[in-house]
């Protein structure tokens, strides 16, 4: 599982291959529940940069340790967030900083430091430091990020952004299996990003330009790979909205000694995308209509051409109700640092990035419902989708003696999705909240051999959180997780995963204004699930901490 640490209130400069999030029964603790629906866009591949600049949110599962530790992200739209991410204390301004340090059972630790160096009206500059581990008998896992953001405005309507990230991510091969890799690895990642923007439209144009560089060097292997992304957006006024062209490079260059010159170890060293992406808004009373398209050329690896459209129609009914549906792609670019991104566990020496996965059409439909009792709302969608090349994580065979290992591996397939699901929110004076929800999939893979590993045939998630009394808060939720699978190069059919059963609850208390200690307690319930065939999660883990700002 891939960290770079998201702040609750981000700066993001982008670098953006752009997708319609079409899923409104997401769980989301932060949901204003009194919000209308508007579609939201979203990265179809994890290449974005994200200048930490104000409060932090708990970087997704370090606290969660059951889930950390399995290393792999769920494919899930419903996995609890961390019910800490409501316990941090707000600063007064974007001037103050802030020191957190927590310990916990078993043996697990977070620090991190956020520290303005320098502010005034147009020159922002920042440090910010994440530090987390998990240590054990069996797992070892301990990352190390690292962040210094400069924003600085030129003029009356421009800004120049530059940012250093320093990423470290040291673990084991804890898996079991019948052939075990029993050995540590470090993930070294450095991004630097410089970008230019309009702040403010001269008239009616406005623009934004990103150069940015990510690399990854794998300690104990010949292994390093550079990417290049360009990513520029002009924007014009015309009538009341503004037309918009993206536009998207991206060259990757893999360098590996572990590639002999057996075809099957072989992936194109080099491989380049470039994109463009128009769109345009109507808005006509209560009717908001998104036209937009996308298309993907890829150079040396995969089908060149990757169109799709990006089309919304949202009707918003006043403040009882609102109906939206639309057509919409996607395309994921699959790199070596991306796929470890996902997967910390992924054999390096795989060739199983040989394709780029492309989702031509994706539609979708719902409505959200706000019934005349305050604080209550309800929310349901459908989606269907086609998906070529879809790949799947499984694990690695050895060539020698011809049985699995505990890294892992990818394949490819042509996937149709569908999906349904439905939550229901309620809000009392904003002091306690009450949420739950469901979520089906159907899956129908076109390689028989293959499933939809990671990601469950049905979904159920209900939470609560509360302030009971002015500094204290509680959050609680319980997830269940059903259908999971795993591939076995070793089995014909696929093997069904013991379902997911998780209880998590979390309480900060918050004096002085400036001082919060806060418990968490995770997987109550020790539900030893897995997400990868052969790692088992850790069970129950608490963590223990106090965070003060400057």
């Amino acid at each position: 599982m891939r960290k770079l640490f998201y702040i609750s209130i981000i700066l993001v400069i982008s670098i953006n291959l752009v997708a319609q999030n079409n899923d409104t029964t997401i769980i989301d603790r932060n949901i204003n529940i009194e919000k209308e629906y508007i579609p939201e866009i979203e990265s179809a591949e994890s290449q974005k940069f994200n200048i930490k600049t104000q409060e932090p949110n708990v970087p997704e599962a370090q606290f969660n340790y059951s889930t950390y530790a399995s290393g792999v992200q769920p494919e899930s739209n419903f996995y609890p967030l961390d019910p800490q991410e409501q316990t941090k204390p707000k600063r007064k301004s974007l001037k103050q900083g802030y020191a957190e340090l927590g310990f916990g059972y078993p043996i697990n630790w977070s620090a991190e430091l956020f520290y303005p160096l320098y502010n005034k009206k147009n020159t922002n500059f920042d440090f910010h430091l994440d530090h987390t581990g998990l240590y054990t008998k069996s797992i070892k896992l301990i990352e190390t990020d690292f962040d210094l953001i400069l924003r600085q405005g030129i003029g009356r309507n421009n800004q120049l952004n530059f940012a250093l990230n320093y990423d470290n991510d040291f673990f084991n091969y804890y898996g079991e299996a019948p052939i075990t890799i029993d050995s540590i690895q470090t993930i070294h990642r450095i991004n630097v990003l410089l970008g230019i923007q309009s702040t403010s439209r001269t008239n009616g144009w406005g623009y934004r330009a990103n150069l940015h560089y990510k690399g990854m060097f794998l300690h104990n292997m010949p292994v390093n790979e550079h990417r290049i992304i360009i990513d520029g957006e002009i924007s014009k006024i015309l009538g009341k909205k503004p037309l918009n062209i993206g536009l998207f490079a991206d060259i990757n260059i893999l360098n590996s000694k572990l590639f002999t010159s057996n075809s099957s170890l072989q992936t194109p060293n080099c491989k380049a995308v470039i994109g463009i992406l128009p769109s345009y808004d109507i808005v006509l009373d209560n009717l908001h209509f998104h036209l937009g398209a996308k298309a993907y050329f890829s150079i040396n690896k995969g089908r060149i051409v990757n169109a799709m459209p990006d089309v919304t129609i949202n009707y918003n009914g006043g403040k009882i109700f609102s109906i939206y549906a639309g057509i919409t792609g996607d395309y994921q670019i699959h790199t070596l640092s991306s796929t470890l991104e996902h997967c910390r566990y992924f054999d390096p020496r795989s060739a199983g990035l040989a394709l780029n996965t492309y989702t031509p059409a994706d539609f979708f439909a719902g409505f959200r419902l706000k019934p005349y009792l305050e604080g209550l709302m309800v929310d349901a969608h459908v989606n269907y989708k086609f998906v070529y090349d879809d790949y799947f994580i499984h694990n690695a065979i050895d060539s020698v003696s011809n049985k699995y290992t505990n890294q892992f591996t990818a394949s490819f397939s042509n996937t149709q999705i569908l999906s349904t699901g439905a939550r229901i929110n309620y809000n009392h004076q904003n002091r306690y909240v009450a949420h739950a929800g469901f979520k089906y999939n159907y899956y129908t893979v076109t390689d028989s051999l293959l499933t939809m590993v990671n990601r469950p045939t049905w979904e159920i998630e209900v939470g609560t959180e509360m302030t009971p009394i002015k500094g204290l808060s509680v959050n609680a939720d319980f997830y269940t997780g059903l259908g999971y699978k795993a591939i076995l190069p070793t089995q014909s059919e696929p093997i069904a995963l013991p379902n997911h059963y998780d209880l998590n609850i979390g309480a900060a208390y918050t004096f002085h204004e400036q001082c919060t200690v806060f418990a968490r307690f995770n997987n109550l319930i020790n539900s030893k699930y897995q997400y990868l065939y052969g790692y088992e999660n850790i069970g129950f883990n608490c963590l223990f901490g106090i965070k003060v700002t400057f």
